[in-house]
């Protein structure tokens, strides 16, 4: 049967790393002890501060560390390590995803700092009939711990005073080099689990990680003006199967390892439709178009 592929935010790390580079913005990524991924600062004069690669004790340095900088902007892409829809949970997870988030977002609030999270399409329990899409306002219902923390998260970030946005993100997809989303399904066209079952009821706005890390830039700039929940998606929906398809044309794998079925038919508790809408994030982003499985491969 299949076997999920945890999102990488480490991917996306990489991608903000390469915008941070670009003549557009100015960041310095921070590494966290207990989370994996980095936290961005935006500089407020422009220029890049020196904390390149550092590792700090997050509930000491990190607050003094975004007073220190005074930054304009903070994108927080840091996550523990969680087993995503099938994880155990635990303390040391809730910690990284809850405590650690509301802290660098309290201090953000403090300065004026814009602070923005990354959340997930599994804060849905997706049930929703084939077609439809979740809005930013629709009731969440997690059915999982990672989900359940991200809600938490949510809540306790929404009751801030400030310039907060939260980005709901679904699969994170990275082509170079090629990220963990992407190595599982290759992995499955090449035989390397023998024959496996890729879903094709289990919907899913897949986005690409560099267009996320030009999206999180460009809403961490001073000229947004948004703040609140939006989903940072493209509106494209699709499934592992058909990606598995489009990756086996693109790179030239023939198989006959990888078959279609469905997650209901399984026994596996998993959310079906995640179909997220992407009306608002479309009103807000007036440079960065995240771009869809097919238009990225077709």
């Amino acid at each position: 049967m299949e076997r999920g592929s945890r999102r990488s935010v480490g991917d996306l790390s990489l991608d903000l790393t390469r915008c941070r580079a670009s003549e557009r913005c100015s960041m310095d990524p921070i590494g966290l002890l207990r989370s994996r991924g980095y936290v961005f600062l935006k500089n407020r004069r422009g220029m890049l501060h020196e904390l390149n690669s550092s590792y700090v004790r997050f509930d000491i340095a990190i607050r003094e560390t975004i007073m220190k900088v005074n930054p304009t902007g903070v994108i927080y892409c840091a996550v523990p390590k969680h087993g995503g829809a099938a994880g155990k949970g635990g303390d040391k997870v809730m910690n990284g995803i809850v405590d650690d988030v509301v802290a660098a977002a309290e201090a953000s609030v403090i300065i004026g700092a814009r602070f923005i999270a990354i959340s997930t399409d599994q804060v849905f329990d997706g049930k929703l009939s084939e077609g439809l899409c979740y809005k930013e306002t629709d009731e969440i219902n997690p059915t999982n711990p990672y989900a359940s923390y991200k809600t938490v998260m949510e809540k306790k970030l929404l009751t801030l005073a400030g310039p907060i946005i939260i980005c709901r993100t679904s699969l994170i997809l990275t082509m170079e080099p090629i990220g963990k989303g992407i190595e599982f399904v290759v992995k499955c066209l090449r035989g390397e689990m023998g024959e496996i079952v890729l879903f094709t009821d289990e919907l899913r706005n897949m986005t690409f990680s560099d267009d996320l890390g030009s999206g999180l830039v460009e809403l961490a700039e001073s000229t947004c003006e948004f703040r609140g929940i939006v989903h940072l998606v493209s509106d494209e929906i699709t499934n592992r199967y058909e990606l598995s398809k489009k990756l086996s044309k693109v790179l030239g794998i023939d198989t006959n390892f990888v078959k279609s079925g469905l997650s209901k038919e399984s026994g596996m508790n998993r959310p079906a439709n995640l179909s997220l809408d992407t009306t608002l994030i479309k009103s807000v982003l007036r440079r960065t178009k995240l771009r869809g499985v097919s238009e990225r491969f077709d």
